[in-house]
């Protein structure tokens, strides 16, 4: 998989799709990692 600055088109529909999936993730095992701790 080619870095974003590699990629002339970073913020391609694709890539913008990919960095919200990981940003969603990122949120996702941040309130797992809340929920466990109450």
């Amino acid at each position: 998989m080619k870095s974003l600055s590699e990629c002339p088109h970073s913020l391609s529909p694709a890539n913008t799709r990919f960095i919200l999936g990981e940003k969603l993730m990122l949120a996702f095992d941040f309130s797992n990692l809340f929920s466990r701790d109450k």
